[in-house]
């Protein structure tokens, strides 16, 4: 996409206008020139979105680069420098996720608008309710927040103390879950959801229906266990974002753990040059400070 704005950018408006006048899929004169056209369109509709998203994230890069008091000019417009700021950190996760869905969304319009002019679109609507509909979407949720499971622990295990968290997590499965995230969300990601998705599309819309829901089912799945779940926990729990780590931390939950007093002088003894305290202290640390 960066190639194409490049390359739109050095032609002018030469490029876009063959763009919308190829992306016509009345003209397609067979199914090679239908997909052709189809990936013409895909690729206008991208470029309009990117060139409504570029400026916007610039903004924000720029607006939050605080890595660096001095650094390369060009990298304060990339998230290179990005960094102690969480309004500007979360509004770009917004944007990026925006412009991921806006891309999803496009690519399944032209995925439907190719078979509907080669006529291969028969199965893509289904017969069931919109209660139907919710049950399977909310059974789908269910069963992803169960699969997300070994992600939230490798999040966990990484910002949490071992043996030492109100989970009642010991050091041994932290350990374990850190060092085996990523092998375990390959399984879950390339065994689990595939047959999963496929088993609840076929007990609910039918065979001949359930390939397209399953693959919905499937790129939903794996964009929440892979990306949303972990990214919303590390944004809560790590000490640089939100520090809620600290509401799962033992000392944290105990009276007086954090408690600090010092004692107050009164006076100094002659000839000694050392101070005299009285009985009264004063307090300079406490659990809030610590805790919250």
């Amino acid at each position: 996409m960066s190639g194409l704005l490049l390359w739109h950018s050095a032609c002018g408006t030469a490029l876009w206008q063959k763009l919308a006048r190829d992306s016509s899929f009345e003209k397609a004169p067979d199914a090679s020139a239908t997909v052709i056209q189809a990936r013409l369109w895909c690729a206008r509709e991208l470029a309009v979105w990117s060139v409504v998203m570029v400026p916007v994230l610039v903004g924000l890069f720029w607006g939050g680069s605080n890595w660096y008091e001095c650094g390369k000019p060009w990298l304060y417009t990339t998230a290179a420098y990005l960094y102690d700021n969480r309004e500007l950190e979360v509004a770009v996760a917004v944007v990026l996720c925006a412009g991921a869905a806006a891309a999803g969304w496009l690519i399944r319009r032209l995925e439907c608008q190719v078979r509907d002019r080669l006529h291969e679109c028969q199965g893509r609507a289904s017969r069931a309710t919109w209660w139907q509909w919710a049950a399977i979407w909310a059974a789908w949720a269910m069963t992803t927040l169960v699969l997300s499971i070994p992600t939230a622990l490798y999040v966990a295990a990484t910002t949490l103390p071992p043996g030492d968290n109100t989970l009642g997590l010991s050091r041994f499965t932290l350990g374990f879950f850190e060092h085996a995230g990523g092998p375990i969300l390959y399984g879950v990601s390339a065994l689990l959801v595939p047959p999963l998705a496929r088993l609840l599309a076929r007990t609910t819309v039918g065979q001949d229906r359930g390939s397209h829901l399953a693959v919905r089912l499937m790129l939903v799945a794996r964009l929440l266990v892979a990306l949303v779940i972990p990214f919303a926990l590390v944004l809560a729990l790590n000490q640089e974002c939100h520090a809620l780590w600290l509401r799962l931390w033992e000392p944290c939950h105990v009276r007086g753990s954090f408690d600090v007093f010092v004692p107050v002088p009164v006076g100094i003894v002659p000839m000694s040059h050392t101070n005299t305290y009285s009985n009264q202290k004063n307090q300079v640390l406490q659990r809030d400070d610590v805790c919250h």
